[in-house]
């Protein structure tokens, strides 16, 4: 999960240059502080295309109980290659979804080197296992 690695390495870098702006001298990245961010462990941003509109509830219920961020798109949007952003992962339902859609999720994918899961049906017991299997 290199992905997480880099949140990390970013979330300290971010916190040793508000730290420099404090001080003056050269910003030092300690164990401890790695440590800390360790622990807090970072969420997984996740981001599922497809899927029924009245379960877009559950959809975010359920990566909530895996300790995952969740964006849902049911339908297609103008700027959707815009809104994923770069999460750790992507689902593809591929029952209820466009071409259009799979198309710009693949091409972000390749773009921003997520990983792309794709599912046929939409449920909710499909989802957990899919997180099950990939989630932190």
């Amino acid at each position: 999960y290199n992905h997480f690695y880099l949140k990390v390495f970013k979330i300290i870098t971010v916190q040793s240059r508000r730290q420099s702006h404090k001080k003056t001298g050269s910003p030092e990245i300690g164990s401890e502080q790695l440590r800390n961010v360790l622990r807090r462990r970072i969420a997984m941003s996740v981001v599922i295309i497809g899927g029924h509109d009245r379960m877009v509830c559950q959809y975010k219920k359920i990566c909530k109980s895996h300790k995952c961020k969740a964006k849902v798109f049911t339908q297609m949007s103008a700027d959707l290659d815009k809104q994923i952003g770069d999460p750790d992962l992507c689902i593809l339902f591929t029952n209820t979804v466009s071409h259009k859609m799979v198309r710009c999720a693949v091409d972000e994918a390749e773009k921003k080197k997520f990983k792309i899961v794709r599912c046929h049906t939409s449920s909710g017991s499909a989802l957990e296992g899919i997180l099950l299997e990939h989630a932190v």
